[in-house]
Order: C-alpha cells, then structure tokens, then sequence
C-alpha cells in the first residue's frame, strides 16, 4: 500500500497503450482476476443481464415499448416481476392535490387553466 499510486499509475498508462480485448487477454494469460467496467450499452447489450431479465423491454401506451432495469436481487422464493413501467407523466397529479393536498375541483380547474398542472 506504500507505493499504490504508483503501482496505479504504471498499470494505467501499460492498459492505455492498448485496446481492452489486449488488456484481457493479457490479464487472462497471467491468471489475474478482472472484469470489464461496462457502460450503460454494455448492459444492456450483455445477453447475460438479458437471459436473467436484468434488462427487460416492457410495453408502454405512449412510447410503444419501453427498456428498463429488471427486479434485482433474484430471489428463489421472491423473484419480483415488473408488471408496468410506472404512470404516464401527470396521471396522478389531480388524486395527489385532492386525496393529499386537499384542493377541491375548482382549485385544480384554476390551476390547469394557469398552467400549472
């Protein structure tokens, strides 16, 4: 631990002087455990995240299909499902100001004439 950063920095600039395929191979060769750092295309390419649902393409009334992230962990008991991709955006807003903000029918006719909501 002494000498980190510069064991970091030398193992930097030898995997910035190749493409990610050469630096697996070579950790591959030398028996060293790695992994790749993916990015959000990665995931959602991997036919791994696919084949345990941790990516999935669910229907959507506006935007015809929709992909998100699945219910993670997968329990054995308890797997969890996406059933929907959540409310359209204001579905819910004139239940949240009447149900939880208490505002009558004429005070949201006020405001969706101002243009609030």
């Amino acid at each position: 631990l002494r000498r980190v950063d510069e064991l970091d920095a030398a193992i930097g600039a030898w995997a910035a002087r190749h493409s990610a395929a050469e630096v697996q191979r070579a950790l591959e060769a030398a028996e060293v455990p790695h992994g790749p750092i993916y990015s959000i295309k990665d995931i959602a390419e991997d036919p791994q995240y696919q084949a345990r649902d941790m990516i999935l393409r669910v229907p959507h009334s506006h935007f015809g299909e929709v992909v998100m992230p699945g219910v993670l962990p997968v329990l054995s008991d308890t797997p969890g499902k996406v059933r929907w991709p959540g409310p359209a955006l204001g579905e819910h807003t004139e239940a949240v100001l009447r149900d939880d903000l208490g505002l009558d029918a004429a005070a949201i006719a006020r405001l969706q004439a101002a243009g609030v909501i």
